[in-house]
């Protein structure tokens, strides 16, 4: 489950914000072979948003009620207790479903510093949420 709060300081331009709990069942050694460890792991998310089609999808008649549209952000992630961190560039959209829910994606490419060392990874992400306040 992940919390998320999206603030909103121009008309373009978002902050997204969220809390949430990784959990996994398996890891893998230095050979790849896989073993079960079950664990749970509290993550943050920091992530500027930059919407920059609302305009043609209102003249399309389209919705952009909360940031219904494509985005290009830079998600920063960090993972505890590891003190793993994550960055990277993303392209997504955001679909306001009804009042109340709304579903988003995104992906692109990103790097992540664990055991000190760097790793080229994903950044992305997928989720269904539900809207708490009105603006």
């Amino acid at each position: 489950m992940k919390l998320i709060a999206e603030i909103a300081p121009s008309e373009y331009f978002t902050l997204s914000t969220g809390f949430w709990l990784k959990t996994s069942f398996w890891e893998f050694d230095e050979s790849g072979q896989s073993y079960t460890q079950p664990y749970v792991s509290p993550s943050f998310t920091f992530e500027p948003r930059y919407y920059f089609n609302l305009e043609d999808r209102q003249e399309k008649g389209k919705s952009t009620r909360y940031y219904s549209s494509w985005y290009i952000s830079l998600p920063f992630n960090i993972e505890f207790p590891d003190f793993r961190y994550s960055l990277g560039g993303a392209i997504g959209f955001q679909y306001t479903m009804g009042r109340r829910w709304y579903w988003n994606i995104s992906i692109g490419p990103g790097f992540t510093y664990a055991d000190s060392q760097f790793y080229w990874s994903g950044a992305g992400d997928f989720g269904l949420g539900i809207i708490l306040n009105r603006m």
